[in-house]
């Protein structure tokens, strides 16, 4: 197992180093740079010509990545343009709210899909199955911003059960654990959102590989021999039926960072995802390398994790 974890991060080295050369290419082929806005009339073309030179913006393409990579490795992700901070400190300061968001939409979405996927899969072609079938249709199809929009208009605005947008209430100082309590009141709607479209995925893989574990023999094997079939269902059959909801689990960890760029949009919250946004559109490229190096590791971590959770899933599976 050692060897094999080692032999796989050995080899996402340079799956994240041509992620690095291919994100700095696409930004830097963006027209403008981060200077390309400012409308201060005091300031010359001359002004801006010192200002790109002294940042680095006039080097060639390949000078100007390889001064990068060699701050990035020597742990500092240069100073953001847009925020006027290092992006170290940027990233510490949204990450906590983009994970506690993703995290809640996770756990709502995987907590809802596996036994929703495993009742509709044993009452097939039932009034169960076609409604289950319906709503993951529904969540699949229709856009994320479209749905977020819907959540405000009629659970935050027309039934008053949630906040329309923002972290905390403003003007309001509570004392802890309130504050908290209150973040993840803010946090709630926009986490249903997101696990409104996870359910709908995972339901659908949960439906289709029980329905193909409980044809197996072994299956029928387990009824013949008396077992109640909430214990052949839950015992025998769900555990073989994870496999593919494992790998939907582990693609999900990059999802953590990245998934939530168009809700922290709609919804106004200050995680990772809004500084990733904004950090596009001014041209900001410290921001955008450091937030997208941080993705590449989680994907990595993702599929190495999913890797390992099928030798626990499944015993047959074994790593040398």
């Amino acid at each position: 197992m050692h060897r094999y974890i080692i032999r796989r991060l050995l080899q996402a080295i340079p799956i994240i180093i041509g992620i690095t050369i291919i994100t700095f290419s696409l930004a830097k082929a963006m027209p403008g740079d981060p200077f390309s806005s400012i409308l201060n009339p005091n300031i010359t073309a001359a002004d801006l010509l010192r200002m790109r030179e002294q940042t680095g913006l006039t080097e060639p393409l390949h000078v100007q990545y390889f001064n990068w990579l060699k701050q990035m490795l020597q742990g500092n992700f240069g100073i953001s343009f847009s925020h006027n901070k290092p992006v170290v400190d940027l990233i510490g300061e949204r990450i906590g709210v983009t994970l506690t968001l993703n995290l809640i939409s996770l756990l709502i979405g995987f907590g809802l899909a596996i036994p929703i996927g495993v009742i509709v899969a044993t009452r097939q072609y039932s009034l169960t199955d076609n409604i289950g079938t319906l709503i993951a249709f529904i969540g699949i199809s229709v856009p994320s911003f479209f749905t977020a929009l819907l959540a405000i208009r009629f659970l935050a605005i027309g039934l008053d059960m949630f906040p329309t947008g923002g972290l905390i209430t403003i003007g309001a100082k509570y004392a802890f654990p309130y504050n908290y309590l209150d973040m993840i009141y803010h946090l709630t709607l926009p986490a249903l959102v997101l696990g409104f479209f996870s359910v709908a995925g995972t339901m659908r893989y949960v439906r289709s590989s029980m329905l193909e574990v409980i044809r197996q023999d072994y299956i029928q094997t387990a009824r013949a021999k008396g077992l109640a079939e909430r214990v052949v269902i839950y015992k025998h059959a769900l555990r073989n039926a994870l496999i593919p909801v494992v790998t939907i689990l582990g693609l999900s960890l990059p999802g953590l960072i990245s998934g939530a760029i168009i809700s922290e949009q709609i919804f106004s919250i200050p995680g990772m995802g809004t500084a990733y946004f904004q950090s596009i559109s001014a041209r900001d490229y410290p921001v955008v390398m450091g937030f997208t190096l941080l993705f590449a590791i989680f994907t990595v971590i993702g599929n190495l994790s999913a890797d390992i959770a099928y030798g626990f899933v499944d015993p047959r599976i074994r790593y040398d």
